[in-house]
């Protein structure tokens, strides 16, 4: 089973399904006791809280579902051929069939996904894919 670590964030403005009532409690919970802890405890540091509007918007595309390109493994391990403005959208999905795929990018939508090109990564033609929490999806 897939466990995740989440930061503080108001999850429920995105997706009203993510946390149950129960877990919801349970998520306020633990950081009211861990801000009671670190209050107590810490000298001379204080909480970062994060809130600029560039995780705020990556946050929502990870809960309502994002497009990506598919590539082999091997292609995306050759990280230095691909553009820098790519290169750090990089990463690693656990797909329906409960294997994992390397994707690269976080387009909002089909559009902005079928009109980039990652022309150095074109060793392999990739797959285009939406991915959402609860799908991995393989486009036509």
């Amino acid at each position: 089973k897939p466990y995740y670590i989440l930061p503080e964030y108001n999850y429920s403005a995105s997706r009203l399904d993510f946390m149950s009532g129960e877990i919801y409690q349970q998520y306020t919970t633990f950081f009211e006791d861990s801000r009671a802890l670190f209050a107590e405890h810490s000298k001379g540091t204080s909480e970062l809280l994060i809130s600029d509007s560039l995780t705020s918007n990556h946050y929502q595309k990870l809960l309502k579902g994002y497009y990506a390109m598919e590539f082999p493994k091997e292609v995306l391990d050759q990280r230095d051929l691909i553009q820098p403005l790519y290169r750090n959208t990089i990463h690693k999905v656990l797909g329906a069939d409960g294997n994992y795929h390397w994707v690269l990018g976080y387009f909002e939508t089909e559009e902005q996904l079928r009109t980039t090109i990652v022309s150095e990564a074109m060793i392999a033609q990739p797959t285009l894919v939406f991915i959402s929490p609860t799908a991995y999806t393989v486009l036509p």
